[in-house]
């Protein structure tokens, strides 16, 4: 499977868009700035635990149970579905540091919140033929984490674009814990005020737990939106 995830290819198209600006004069930036943004997770490492749950024979149903009322009329409770999350947050943040290198270039390094939570899955014990990876009944699954990032960004008047490796840095019983990946990074806002909207894709080299086991591996992944504020720092004045 190719590590390069297909939103490159949307990144390269708004390149050609942030060529447009960059013909027009740029006031000049602070040689440092400080990026926090605070937003939340249009899709996280949620998405992927419980996908690689139901994967792997861990998304079976409780089935219903039925039962009689005090009038001694049959009642069934509805099935209940797995995987099934608690704990997660969809509120996240980034904290960056950034260095103009000329008018249109710039480098940053960054720490990211990541999606955390707990994971729980079932399995069918009572199929045939079984599922060798249906060992018990459950599985339980706690992710989160925070990763870190460094980016090579390009400035137009409004438009900003960045990308670059970056470093899961995750709590979980996946192999391997801490993945290498990269991140791609959008921003938009007025050229005289600190502010702009910021979306960042994430996208990570695969985990697995216990390959041994014939478990499949997924790819993490993170699609962050949300709304920042530069606060700038000029060495340069008095």
């Amino acid at each position: 499977m190719s590590f390069w995830p297909r939103p490159v290819v949307f990144v390269a198209a708004l390149a050609a868009a942030v060529s447009l600006h960059a013909q027009s004069t740029h006031p000049r930036e602070p040689e440092w700035s400080v990026d926090a943004t605070l937003g939340g997770f249009a899709t996280g490492n949620r998405a992927a635990v419980t996908h690689w749950l139901t994967r792997n024979g861990y998304g079976a149903p409780e089935p219903q149970h039925c039962g009689f009322n005090p009038l001694l009329q049959a009642e069934c409770d509805p099935p209940v579905p797995y995987p099934k999350v608690s704990g997660s947050q969809i509120v996240g943040w980034t904290l960056g540091i950034r260095h103009v290198v000329s008018d249109q270039v710039s480098v940053e390094v960054l720490a990211a919140s990541e999606q955390s939570g707990t994971a729980i899955g079932r399995c069918d014990d009572a199929a045939t033929p079984r599922d060798p990876r249906c060992t018990n009944r459950f599985m339980t699954l706690d992710f989160g984490g925070a990763s870190l990032g460094s980016l090579g960004m390009w400035r137009g008047r409004r438009l900003r674009l960045g990308a670059g490796p970056a470093l899961l840095l995750a709590n979980w019983a996946m192999e391997p814990a801490h993945l290498a990946g990269i991140w791609l990074d959008a921003r938009y806002g007025p050229e005289r005020i600190p502010v702009f909207v910021h979306a960042q894709y994430r996208f990570y080299q695969s985990a697995s737990f216990a390959p041994s086991e014939h478990f499949t591996r997924f790819h993490p992944q993170t699609l962050f939106l949300g709304m920042g504020v530069t606060i700038g720092f000029d060495e340069s004045q008095p």
